[in-house]
């Protein structure tokens, strides 16, 4: 049931969109290990991103994002008046700076260009834990709802359910290994 992440009972080839309705934007396996600019439609800022393995183990190859300042991102559409769910995985080493989610922007830059926009704060003294936030609202409202606190080093699950019709969006997250 692509409405219910937690549902066991999902199909077991998860990129097959013939059987699933699911389509892999990207599982980085099939890239080389390098700069991740140009490789498969993707788009990145000198020195933001690169494939790597994966820093747990295994033989799966990742995405490194290891600067808070650059901008990458890869085309994927949601038709208009349509639901898609959005599916990713995501490991933190150190606190940070980040926002990643959708946007209806060919070139998206900054936060406010994502609805919807997920991401963790910098440290400061009213935020000194690695918050996992959603923005409320519109942007540029400022306005977030944390989801959890994300331990450095686990691999989290993340599905966005887009409702392109009416433009509103939910989210779900856990650190279960297998999804």
């Amino acid at each position: 049931d692509p409405t219910d992440p937690t549902d066991p009972t999902d199909p077991t080839v998860p990129t097959d969109p013939v059987t699933t309705g699911f389509e892999a934007v990207e599982t980085f396996d099939g890239l080389n290990l390098a700069n991740v600019n140009g490789q498969n439609g993707w788009a990145a800022t000198a020195g933001s991103g690169e494939v790597v393995l994966d820093p747990a183990g295994g033989g799966n190859q990742v995405l490194q994002v290891s600067t808070e300042s650059g901008i990458l991102y890869k085309t994927a559409t949601i038709a208009e008046g349509t639901t898609r769910m959005m599916f990713l995985r995501l490991r933190f080493e150190e606190h940070g700076r980040y926002s990643f989610g959708l946007s209806n922007l060919s070139n998206p830059d900054e936060y406010g260009d994502f609805k919807p926009e997920l991401g963790m704060a910098a440290a400061t003294a009213s935020d000194p834990g690695n918050d996992f936030r959603v923005a409320n609202g519109l942007l540029p409202t400022e306005v977030y709802d944390v989801l959890t606190t994300l331990v450095p080093g686990t691999w989290y699950n993340v599905w966005v359910l887009v409702d392109n019709s009416s433009d509103l969006f939910d989210v779900w997250l856990n650190a279960d290994p297998g999804g």
